[in-house]
This record gives C-alpha cells, sequence and structure tokens, in this order.
C-alpha cells in the first residue's frame, strides 16, 4: 500500500504497531501510543469539521509552546486535509501580525501563556480571527468523541504546512509545504540514519522550526519509532532525559552543542547511562569544527 500522507502514516502505524508509543512527554510522565494518536487525531478532525464547520484546506494558526496538545493540534490538522501556520513565539508581534494577515487564517489556537500576546497580534492585524484558548495538557482529552467519521480524500500533493521565514531580508516569506514534502523530509531522516521502530528520538527544538518539526517528528512517524517531546531546552536536563528515557539519537543546534560542552563535569556525567545513544545530529546554522571536536570528545 502506498503511504502518500500524514494520515497513511498514521493509520500504517496503528494497524502495525498500536500498542507501541509514538509521543512520551517527559513532564507529565504521558504516553500517547499509535493507538491513541489515531484515536486523538480523528476527535480533532471531528472537532475541527463538525464542531467548526472548516473544509478541507483551511488554514490554521497555532500560538504553542512544545507540549502533547500543540504536537497533536499540530498533526490534528494536516490530518484533516488543512494547512498548519506555527507561529514563532519570539517573532515579535509586528512580524506575527504579517503573518496573520498574510496567510488569511480564519482561526487561531493559543495556549494559556501565550494568549495575552495572541490577542495583541489579532488586534495589530486589523483582521476578524476566531481565538481559542487551549490547555496545554488536556486540549484533546477534553474534546467530545468522535460520533461519525469524515472520509475527505487526502493526497501527497496537498498542502500540509505553511511555515514562514525569519524575515532576515523584508517581509517573512510563507513556504507552503505538502504532506509529500514533510514525509520526505521525514525520509531523508530514516535513510540517513537507518532508523528502525526500537529508536527514540529527544526532540528540544521548538516544534515551529522546520528543524524540530520535520527532524525529530516527521522522522519517528516515518520509521514507526518514537519521540521523547520536551517543551524547551534544558542543559540540566538534556542528558538526565536521554539516560531516563533511553533515546537512541538527538536532534540539536550549534549554540546548544556549545552549551553542553561547558554544562557536565566528567564525574556527573559517568552516573548517566548514554549507551543507548547512536548518534546526534546539528543543523539550521554552520557547526564550528572546534567546537564539534570538543563535543565527541566529551
Amino acid at each position: 500500500m502506498a503511504l502518500s500522507t500524514l494520515k497513511d502514516y498514521v493509520n500504517f502505524n496503528f494497524k502495525k504497531n498500536p500498542d507501541s508509543n509514538f509521543i512520551i512527554c517527559p513532564y507529565t510522565k504521558n504516553k500517547i501510543s499509535n493507538k491513541k494518536i489515531k484515536l486523538n487525531l480523528d476527535k480533532i478532525n471531528f472537532y475541527l469539521t463538525q464542531k467548526k464547520k472548516l473544509k478541507k484546506n483551511s488554514i490554521i494558526c497555532t500560538l504553542a509552546e512544545n507540549s502533547l496538545t500543540s504536537i497533536q493540534l499540530m498533526l490534528g490538522i494536516m490530518y484533516s486535509g488543512m494547512t498548519n501556520v506555527p507561529l514563532n513565539l519570539v517573532a515579535g508581534e509586528k512580524q506575527l501580525a504579517y503573518i496573520l494577515n498574510h496567510s488569511e487564517s480564519k482561526i487561531l489556537f493559543s495556549t494559556k501563556s501565550n494568549i495575552n500576546l495572541a490577542r495583541r497580534v489579532i488586534e495589530k492585524s486589523k483582521k476578524t480571527v476566531e481565538l481559542i484558548e487551549i490547555d496545554k495538557n488536556n486540549f484533546v482529552d477534553n474534546l467530545e468523541n468522535v460520533q461519525k467519521k469524515e472520509t475527505v480524500e487526502l493526497y501527497g500533493s496537498d498542502n500540509a504546512l505553511l511555515m514562514y521565514t525569519s524575515g532576515t531580508t523584508g517581509k517573512p516569506k510563507g513556504v507552503m509545504l505538502t504532506h509529500d514534502n514533510i514525509l520526505n523530509g521525514g525520509k531523508n531522516v530514516l535513510l540517513s540514519h537507518n532508523l528502525n521502530k526500537l529508536d527514540k528520538a529527544l526532540c528540544v527544538l521548538p516544534l515551529y522550526h522546520i528543524n524540530g518539526f520535520i527532524v525529530t517528528v516527521m522522522g519517528p512517524l516515518v520509521s514507526n519509532s518514537s519521540l521523547v517531546l520536551c517543551e524547551k531546552f534544558s542543559a540540566t536536563n538534556f542528558w538526565h532525559q536521554i539516560s531516563k528515557f533511553k533515546c537512541t539519537w538527538f536532534s540539536i543546534v550549534p549554540t546548544i552543542v556549545s552549551s553542553l560542552i561547558n554544562k557536565y563535569s566528567e564525574n556527573e556525567f559517568k552516573l548517566l547511562n548514554t549507551s543507548m545513544v547512536k548518534f546526534g545530529r546539528s543543523a539550521s546554522a554552520a557547526l564550528a569544527p572546534e567546537t564539534h571536536k570538543k563535543f565527541e570528545k566529551k
């Protein structure tokens, strides 16, 4: 069977390994299995299509930190044949207002900690946008159970994700990514690192960045493996979480590499079990060769 959409992979993993965990939250200790993610995405689909009356190709903005809610809402929007616009929490009100206008989104989901920012952004955009506050841990749990299944046809060429560039040269540019695009990004990680269903990624990068979402969410999705989703990077917790959850790989950026070099003493490191780690990735900017060598040596 050809798997050409995010929905196809969710269904495939559900049939193949329903009880295997897909997402693990180190803070709430909650685990979302392949079976649970399918049920939850069906609930989100029912909510969006039946309660909010949204159609295929609707564009939906999200303003949220990494959490079980944000990852499932992002996936649920795409699973429903709609397009997610994840807003960068540190982009600034002016830039976010521009994105809200430019994307022509009619709806903005925001977690409680970002709700005031969301209100200011909507006000600055001078657009009529429905603002919905979501609980970062329990949003999906509080949704109604599915009463009837939606049967919208999805294709690999359908849009899934609308990411905006940082706008370093003028205004941010909207980059539209299809299901094919995001899945191929995940397959690139799968093939490059020979991932299998026993692998477990540590995700410390924000999901509103392409690196965090494609590498550490799509990689595990297409390889039927799992990820440990952190709200944000913490140098203090990084190796402890890898040790505790037996992560086999991680994806980070050069600033994180530098902070980890300086954080742990040799004795502290010896108390941790990092024997499961197969590799780490650094991307988004060039990693200085000297920093690279120091990190590997340590």
